[in-house]
């Protein structure tokens, strides 16, 4: 999916900056049942490009390629950029 991997090339980019962390949660939420980030980080830490993406995210199943197989590769990909366990 477009915009998974937009986020994930954010992340890797930019892997240790906030901004990241709270993508990176986004992202995980939107693959999973999990929690999402709280509100006050999505508003202290992202810039207005990286809060576009976050905005995709939350409406992800409203994106033309959606795909659950996506998803399930997204967190694979989070896993291997740094332990899901520090974003979830």
């Amino acid at each position: 999916m477009k915009v998974i991997d937009e986020v994930l090339a954010q992340i890797e980019e930019h892997r240790h900056a906030r901004s990241s962390e709270v993508l990176a949660h986004a992202l995980v939420s939107a693959c999973t049942k999990t929690d999402g980030p709280s509100l006050l980080s999505v508003s202290a830490a992202l810039d207005d490009r990286n809060f576009r993406l976050f905005c995709r995210l939350a409406r992800i199943t409203h994106e033309r390629d959606y795909s659950n197989t996506a998803q399930a590769n997204a967190v694979r990909a989070l896993d291997r950029l740094f332990s899901t366990e520090d974003v979830r």
